[in-house]
């Protein structure tokens, strides 16, 4: 008797695409382009750099697969009546932070396919974040890997700037001549802009304290220094 596979369970980023495409696919009636669709998610998941053992196996995030999901998210979606499906806790999540967000999700998950067959390392910390892994640890690699942002710290020090453009504090208050080897560089972008293209501008970057800066790693939408600095100036 042959025992059937069990694929593993969706990454975050995975979720987010599939939500994606449920959405997209209520705003299309024909039956070949939904087809389509389906076949494009297949195909975008299986190029993601998860699972990478699974990718020769023909059944993995197949066509056949991804409708079971769609139908996973129909029955885990509250504004619908689908008696079909169990959809996961994180299909949940994602479905009740981005409801009437839609256009935020579809320019994460369109970042996240353009981000797929680029290669750096994923941190572990966002396994789970509502935004999927592979942007947020992408924004961390060019942080601490890009030209331009080196040159910029690296002037800085020099300068002797150390003050945050976040919360306002000068750090040589408290650690005086230590203060510019603290100091950090933030990357003011949204988050979905964190993709492979030409160099950053210096006017893309804020020097930032390293408590603000892991705040600002915490949600997407922090990812921009005006949310971030609401979101602190309401946390006080």
């Amino acid at each position: 008797m042959t025992t059937k596979k069990r694929m593993p369970p969706l990454t975050m980023d995975e979720v987010l695409l599939l939500v994606d495409t449920y959405y997209c696919l209520q705003d299309v009636e024909s039956k070949a382009a939904k087809e389509e669709m389906v076949a494009d998610l297949s195909k975008a998941m299986r190029t993601l750099p998860f699972y990478q053992e699974l990718k020769a196996d023909s059944s993995f995030r197949s066509i056949d697969g991804m409708k079971m999901c769609l139908a996973n998210v129909a029955w885990a979606d509250p504004n619908t009546s689908s008696k079909f499906g169990h959809g996961s806790i994180a299909q949940r999540k994602v479905l009740e932070y981005y409801g009437e967000k839609k256009a935020e999700l579809h320019a994460y998950s369109l970042a996240i396919k353009r981000l797929a067959r680029t290669v750096f390392p994923l941190r572990t910390e966002f396994n789970g974040f509502i935004a999927g892994a592979l942007l947020p640890s992408y924004h961390c690699h060019l942080e601490s890997t890009d030209k331009t942002i080196n040159a910029v710290l690296k002037e800085a020090k020099i300068q002797q700037q150390t003050r945050c453009r976040i919360c306002g504090k000068d750090l040589r208050a408290v650690y005086g001549l230590h203060a510019s080897e603290l100091i950090e560089l933030h990357i003011n972008l949204p988050l979905s802009q964190n993709t492979p293209k030409d160099d950053l501008s210096p006017s893309d970057l804020i020097l930032i304290c390293p408590t603000c800066h892991k705040f600002a790693h915490t949600n997407p939408r922090y990812f921009e220094t005006d949310k971030l600095q609401t979101a602190i100036k309401v946390g006080n």
